[in-house]
């Protein structure tokens, strides 16, 4: 059940609370594995070339939606963890090193919504994932939605673009304010849903 505000001076649109906790998640997930830079706000949303995309469902009782996260083909191989590469081939020929690109592009997407559902956990259960698929693909031109609110961020990396989009459906935009004594996860901390 959400923390709603009777006070709109003390809570923040859920929309608001939302958006926030994607554009937060998805900088600050890239933020940890290269440099972040926002970009200049008149060049196009969409990526060039070939890109790799994540898609990923979450639902709840007041919002249901996806984030899609479509990155230039860099930004995944290069955010690889070590630990995942030490693992695998590096032979891009290699169709277990596809699969391990595939499966990272996946994971990035399941990371942010992971943190921006930490990041509102103090407002309440607001979202519950679903499992991320990914594609490889060229020329992907994203279209409008029927969501109620699409947010979109798009920012460089050292390694290519980025850009993230959460479609969201929010049955009624309530102005809600944490719940005392409910504190997020630190980044890195296990914490059960």
């Amino acid at each position: 059940m959400l923390s709603l505000s009777s006070n709109p001076e003390v809570g923040s649109p859920l929309s608001q609370v939302l958006e926030d906790a994607f554009r937060n998640a998805a900088t600050g997930f890239f933020d940890e594995v290269c440099e972040v830079t926002p970009p200049d706000e008149n060049k196009l949303l969409f990526l060039e070339g070939e890109t790799w995309a994540s898609v990923l469902g979450f639902t709840s009782s007041d919002v249901r939606g996806s984030l899609v996260v479509n990155m230039s083909k860099d930004v995944v191989t290069r955010s690889l963890p070590p630990e995942v590469t030490a693992s695998y081939s590096s032979d891009p020929d290699s169709p277990r090193y596809h699969a391990m690109l595939n499966d990272w592009c996946g994971e990035i997407s399941n990371q942010i919504c992971g943190r921006a559902k930490n990041r509102v956990a103090s407002y309440g259960p607001l979202i519950s994932l679903s499992t991320p698929i990914s594609l490889l693909a060229r020329g992907i031109v994203w279209g409008p939605s029927a969501a109620t609110h699409v947010f979109r961020h798009f920012f460089e990396t050292e390694f290519g673009r980025v850009l993230s989009i959460a479609s969201l459906t929010i049955e009624k935009d309530h102005f809600v304010e944490p719940i005392q004594g409910a504190n997020p996860a630190e980044e890195g901390e296990m914490m059960l849903f």
